[in-house]
């Protein structure tokens, strides 16, 4: 089995389920998904998996950006834009 340790920015981040987890596939021994629980704005960054076994090491980066929660309200009423071709259409 490969040894499989993840960083982030870097630093080590211990893979024991509490916030990032490593699940084996159930159909493959030679599978496996790293899991970020209740991804946050702190989980961005840059993210480095180091597998290693009998054979080597190897690593593989990964860059995770989120996003806030976003929302549309509903106008009340609905808002008439006339557009002519070419003309530029600024949605707030």
């Amino acid at each position: 089995a490969p040894t499989i340790r993840l960083f982030k920015n870097e630093i080590e981040v211990p893979l024991n389920g509490d916030h990032y987890e490593l699940v084996p596939s159930s159909t493959d021994f030679t599978l496996y998904e790293i899991r970020i629980k209740n991804v946050q704005t702190d989980d961005e960054g840059t993210y480095r998996i180091q597998i290693t076994n009998a054979l080597g090491t190897i690593d593989a980066n990964v860059q995770v950006t989120t996003v806030d929660n976003l929302s549309i309200k509903p106008a009340t009423q609905p808002i008439v834009t006339d557009l002519k071709q070419h003309d530029t259409l600024v949605l707030d």
